[in-house]
């Protein structure tokens, strides 16, 4: 099977119960998401400050550990893949909508997954932990922005580091662990044509976070509910997660490109499924 932007796409939507809670959550195989806000929560030209929180997972459709194809171990998680998300016009085809590559009529901003300077974060990589059958995949990225048609990358240093971290199922369609990852997006108060970026995401090297399952929303929402972004870090702290500001500005200017009234996820795999347990949007 051939894996390109054209790619049949699907998505569904499911329901688990894991720890005694009932989980409805959206799974994603090769597939384009976008949402727009509700215009009474959040007026796409009059905000300063946004957090992406997202409760999530990822099942496998292979055991890649144990099954092999032709004598060559079977790794779901090489570099064929294509994960990248954030806000966006939603007027516009959001980058692989449609199997679009370019869309001349987007405008984004988000996290992509993917490497710079040969390091190789580009690759999925599993931890598992020595304490218990938990693994994550993890990826690098860095925060990218496109405007009618062209792509510009910002925050590439941060490419070296591996932000992307969610508890993997290789049990296909069972329960399994959820993670969490929080994007926040905010412009100068001085300057709304400049943005930057923080996110929030597990430590897999930590005990805490590979032990702990986000079973339930409101965990994720007391996160989300800290007053400040460095209330909402040290809530994330408890759990093991960790915090990193990305320090290079974004120039953006939304009243030439289209203002961003929602978010999008492109998710092309060709093995796995994304699966969405929450998304919340926080305007600051």
């Amino acid at each position: 099977m051939s894996f390109f932007e054209t790619t049949s796409s699907f998505s569904t939507v499911a329901q688990r119960t894991v720890s005694n809670i009932q989980d409805n959550y959206v799974r994603c195989g090769m597939n384009v998401m976008v949402r727009q806000f509700d215009p009474a929560v959040v007026t796409s030209s009059l905000w300063n400050e946004l957090w992406i929180g997202l409760r999530w997972r990822i099942s496998s459709s292979y055991a890649y550990q144990s099954q092999s194809f032709l004598g060559t171990a079977i790794d779901p998680f090489g570099e064929f893949s294509t994960f990248e998300f954030g806000l966006c016009n939603t007027s516009g085809s959001v980058y692989g909508q449609h199997g679009q590559i370019n869309a001349s009529n987007q405008h984004s901003i988000g996290y992509r997954k993917c490497a710079q300077s040969g390091v190789g974060t580009t690759y999925w990589e599993l931890s598992t932990s020595g304490s218990g059958p938990y693994t994550m995949a993890t990826g690098g990225g860095h925060i990218i922005h496109r405007a009618t048609g062209s792509l510009k990358e910002y925050n590439t240093v941060a490419a070296t580091g591996r932000h992307v971290k969610l508890f993997v199922n290789t049990a296909y369609f069972t329960a399994s662990y959820r993670s969490i990852f929080v994007l926040r997006i905010f412009t100068s108060s001085l300057d709304r044509n400049l943005c930057r970026a923080s996110l929030i995401y597990p430590d897999e090297t930590n005990a805490t976070a590979m032990r702990t399952d986000f079973s339930s929303s409101t965990m994720l929402a007391d996160i989300m509910s800290g007053s400040t972004w460095n209330q909402a870090t040290a809530s994330a702290a408890t759990y093991g997660y960790l915090s990193t500001n990305l320090s290079e500005d974004v120039p953006i200017s939304q009243s030439v490109n289209g203002y961003f009234d929602g978010v999008y996820f492109s998710w092309r795999r060709l093995y796995d499924n994304l699966e969405i347990s929450d998304i919340v949007i926080r305007k600051k």
